[in-house]
């Protein structure tokens, strides 16, 4: 059963533009899984970590494994809790 917030306007337009962030961040790190990609093994391994945590990332939200504050600001938001890509 949905927490009552769950069903709140601002939650679903909340959740739907971190979904579109997440998205983002994964489309502009497609390039390292394609064949023709030079690429170490070792960044290889963990760049695919980084793609993994941000598919994780907004289920963790939605289920309640990962506490987050949804009323921060958007750009807030997304420093404090998206995954970081690895330098």
């Amino acid at each position: 059963m949905n927490h009552p917030i769950q069903e709140s306007s601002y939650y679903k337009k909340k959740i739907k533009y971190i979904r579109e962030c997440r998205n983002k961040r994964l489309q502009e790190s497609d390039y390292v899984v394609l064949s023709d990609v030079s690429i170490s093994e070792e960044r290889l391994t963990i760049m695919k970590a980084y793609r993994q945590e941000l598919r994780d990332f907004v289920n963790k939200i939605v289920s309640g494994e990962m506490e987050v504050d949804l009323w921060k600001a958007d750009d807030e938001f997304i420093e404090m809790y998206f995954p970081k890509l690895p330098g």
